[in-house]
């Protein structure tokens, strides 16, 4: 994964809800959570850990197996990458390029400091369960705080099933996924497997069966174009929501701002008015004795 100015980071889990690759909640809590309003784990499993997301009915949060790029998580490797093993898997991960600088630079959610880099990898030697992989983070794909993700894979399993991928997911809605159905297109299915030339009418034949194949991944491509159309517009709906989040916090600290302005303002005021009180309080006294030394007198 690929980020420009703002942190994004990769979070890996298996369905029953452990966290193989990321960053943690706990003790230390990694700034792109909080983007998602996940600061705890009980927000972890009320709002991500859930089956609508693609977990089990009953998984739970679980990082007793979390690879953070190094033992304490505070350290970023690029391009060299600290391994762990879980369940007949090698996971190699460079770490949150976040943390590659130290305080106050260090977990901030920004990449524009000296060392940072913006890059982090994740290398998965043999998968050998379903993985759910999440980007957390502000998730403002625009030219300021835009991230990529590539996955490559040495081969894909031979089983074939429809594909759910969670294009939107928000602290107070309900998820969002594309589902991408199966279109196996081998020749098998595609009835060209056994094509016979040898005669004038097994040649029409296969000619027909040709032409229904080509029909047939026409419609395929037409859908997927239809699929691709619709992860645009989701695209720009989360850039859309990208941004009035971003102006949202701009406000909320904004007003923090003010609140703190007139707060200080107002203690500086008690605290002049606490002085004068004190000083009109000496006056009196200086002057009561002078009446007391001049009835003596």
């Amino acid at each position: 994964m690929t980020n420009t100015l703002d942190d994004q980071d990769i979070q890996i889990f298996t369905k029953s809800g452990k966290h193989i690759v990321g960053t943690q909640i706990s003790p230390l809590l990694d700034e792109t959570w909080s983007v998602w309003g996940i600061n705890s784990l009980t927000q972890m499993n009320s709002k991500l850990i859930l089956e609508e997301n693609g977990f089990d009915s009953t998984a739970t949060y679980d990082s007793t197996s979390l690879n953070m790029g190094s033992i304490s998580g505070n350290e970023f490797n690029n391009p060299s990458t600290f391994s762990t093993t879980y369940n007949d898997m090698t996971i190699s991960y460079s770490g949150d390029s976040d943390r590659a600088t130290p305080t106050p630079n260090f977990n901030d959610r920004t990449l524009d400091d000296p060392g940072e880099d913006p890059k982090e990898i994740v290398t998965i030697d043999d998968v050998t369960e379903d993985l759910l992989i999440f980007v957390t983070g502000s998730g403002d794909i625009n030219d300021a705080f835009e991230f990529t993700v590539t996955g490559s894979w040495d081969f894909m399993p031979e089983k074939q099933t429809d594909v759910k991928i969670l294009t939107d997911t928000r602290p107070t809605d309900s998820s969002s996924f594309v589902t991408i159905d199966k279109t196996v297109v081998d020749t098998a299915t595609l009835s060209i497997n056994s094509l016979d030339l040898s005669s004038q009418s097994n040649a029409q034949t296969a000619i027909t069966s040709i032409q229904s194949a080509i029909d047939t991944i026409s419609q395929h491509r037409a859908y997927y174009g239809a699929i691709i159309n619709r992860m645009e517009t989701t695209r720009e709906s989360v850039t859309n929501h990208g941004f009035q989040t971003t102006q949202s916090r701009s406000r909320i600290e904004d007003v923090d701002f003010a609140s703190e302005t007139a707060q200080l303002t107002r203690a500086q005021i008690l605290k002049q008015a606490a002085m004068s009180m004190v000083g009109h309080v000496k006056t009196s006294q200086q002057q009561v004795l002078a009446l007391l030394n001049a009835g003596l007198n």
